[in-house]
């Protein structure tokens, strides 16, 4: 809950500055702070103008199944933070923007992982299209 409530303290700060409040705020994080940054988004959508990523995860517990494969269910069950970005990236208004960045190389998050995440953010324009 710690990474949360600083993530927001810090958005909170930039929204109640009187100049800065009035700039675009692009929310950015990298790896489980693309994790923050997403959950700290998903929360404030109208206070936020985009958001960018950079390698990070569906969800934690996915991560970890393909980072220490042996360890990953075990991690899954004991972990109480599973950080899942996929959902909320899913329900995220498709007029906001967002840029995913990864890695071919990248030996911490998988970006087949980063693609589903990705993936996730395009399905939202095709839901909200189907209602028109």
């Amino acid at each position: 809950a710690g990474l949360r409530l600083d993530a927001q303290a810090a958005l909170d700060y930039v929204t109640e500055d009187p100049l800065l409040s009035k700039l675009p705020i692009i929310i950015f994080g990298q790896s489980l702070g693309g994790a923050v940054a997403i959950d700290v988004a998903s929360a404030n959508v109208a206070k936020i103008s985009a958001l960018i990523v950079e390698n990070t995860f569906t969800s934690l517990t996915d991560a970890m199944r393909w980072r220490v494969p042996p360890l990953g269910l075990i991690f899954s069950i004991i972990w109480p933070r599973k950080w899942v970005s996929k959902t909320k990236v899913a329900k995220m208004p498709a007029a906001l923007p967002m840029l995913f960045l990864s890695g071919a190389k990248d030996n911490v998050i998988a970006q087949s992982i980063m693609k589903d995440l990705c993936k996730a953010a395009r399905m939202r324009e095709s839901a909200n299209t189907e209602d028109d």
